[in-house]
């Protein structure tokens, strides 16, 4: 059972660096890189963490501002939305710590080599995954533009050679998990 399972991970390790590699840019180090790659560039950074602070930030002060209205609900949703983010964080750096898959390319990240050296799972994704099952609370109407969001991030992640396929899919799965585990714990606050 144990050479099994052995051999089957190893066989969809070997399948997701193939994939992976089909789908990353090529770029010569010392030619002018295509546009493509500077899409890829831009769009691997909307899932930083210093962004979503701040877009936390503003979020915050607007329903703060606005919590009269709405008896403090708002605030409630963006606390645990916050808290969920937060948690998905702690439980991806968790996960990289036990599985300490090594990223492709050369190992370096998008400013160079850095801390988290690590590649399963991408915690951008993770991130997004937990935000848009957020979305549609958050910014009725309009949350759905989280998904996209997520999908070209990831993309780009692996265009990059940041991140493997199966690094991308597994962080949506867990970020996806941890959204809906903490809307479920949520609810009783904000309705109640």
């Amino acid at each position: 059972m144990r050479s099994w399972l052995g051999s089957f991970i190893w066989r969809l390790h070997q399948c997701d660096v193939a994939l992976s590699y089909r789908l990353a840019l090529r770029t010569d180090e010392d030619k002018r890189r295509p546009l493509p790659y500077w899409i890829a560039l831009f769009c691997a950074h909307l899932g930083d963490s210093w962004l979503w602070v701040i877009i936390a930030g503003f979020c915050f002060k607007r329903a703060y501002v606005d919590r009269n209205k709405d008896e403090g609900r708002r605030v409630n949703q963006l606390a645990t939305w916050v808290v969920s983010v937060i948690s998905a964080t702690i439980i991806t750096l968790l996960v990289k710590r036990q599985v300490r898959r090594t990223r492709p390319g050369k190992g370096t990240l998008l400013y160079g080599s850095g801390p988290d050296v690590h590649s399963f799972p991408s915690g951008h994704a993770v991130r997004l995954a937990t935000i848009a099952m957020w979305g549609e609370i958050l910014v009725p109407g309009r949350g759905w533009l989280a998904w996209p969001l997520l999908l070209i991030v990831g993309w780009s992640r692996v265009a990059l050679g940041i991140h493997y396929v199966g690094d991308v899919v597994a962080g949506v799965v867990l970020g996806s998990v941890v959204g809906i585990f903490f809307r479920w714990m949520g609810q009783g606050r904000m309705t109640g």
